[in-house]
């Protein structure tokens, strides 16, 4: 069974504060692993740094041994690598599709100029998404729950 997942050392501090100093991991295929520790230990940090959420001041980072470093975390994502959160926040009164469809990053209807100008634009983006939703929610075997609300 070979590496996953190896990080070396990995630095991060923000202004003096250092929540990773060195650290050194090595994930083999195959194995189930924990990471435990008590609040503050920098858990979370390590996670949000491997994954490419906080960008480490130093250190490498690699997936089947393709380098991430300087890799964004929707990049990573595509490549494999990703994470769940701690704290789920949904929308209980809206259906699922639509709670995916909040995520949508550069919404072109945040702009003012594109809500008076730009309704062309708009309608394209929420097609794709949509597009895009459904298709995530049939890859994860939900695709007849997309209107259901979320639980």
């Amino acid at each position: 069974m070979g590496e996953v997942l190896t990080v070396r050392g990995l630095n991060k501090s923000f202004g003096g504060i250092v929540v990773a100093r060195n650290v050194d991991l090595t994930l083999q295929s195959g194995r189930v692993v924990g990471l435990i520790g008590p609040n503050g230990a920098g858990k979370t940090s390590l996670f949000n740094l491997v994954c490419g959420v906080v960008k480490p001041d130093a250190g490498t980072v690699l997936l089947n041994g393709d380098r991430l470093d300087g890799m964004t975390f929707h990049k990573r994502v595509r490549r494999g690598l990703s994470r769940t959160w701690q704290h789920v926040r949904l929308f209980p009164s809206l259906p699922v599709i639509d709670n995916l469809l909040i995520a949508t990053h550069q919404y072109p209807g945040e702009r003012l100029v594109n809500i008076l100008f730009g309704r062309g634009r708009l309608k394209a983006h929420d097609k794709t998404a949509r597009e895009k939703a459904t298709d995530v929610l049939a890859a994860m075997g939900l695709a007849n729950r997309a209107d259901a609300l979320v639980s």
